[in-house]
């Protein structure tokens, strides 16, 4: 039998804040979710200051930054157990 794998999506589904961390951090800034009116929040800066963030974000790890979308473990563990049920 084929062990059953479930693959589910981390950024903003199960996990949060880890890249507005680092855009804070970045800039000195404290901008919140609700701060962004695009899809993408490095939009807020102009493309050359992007280029240069992304240069300084590969030395950092979003994930240690994160913090667990509400009821996300609890939901991982149902859908464990359903996906072992199949």
């Amino acid at each position: 039998m084929r062990k059953k794998v479930l693959m589910v999506d981390m950024d903003e589904v199960i996990v949060e804040k880890g890249f507005l961390y680092l855009i804070n951090k970045y800039l000195g800034t404290n901008y919140k979710d609700t701060d962004f009116t695009q899809f993408r929040m490095q939009e807020i800066m102009p493309p050359k200051q992007r280029l240069e963030f992304f240069k300084w974000f590969k030395n950092y790890n979003m994930y240690d930054f994160c913090s667990f979308v509400d009821h996300a473990k609890e939901n991982l563990k149902l859908l464990n157990r359903l996906v072992r049920k199949l």
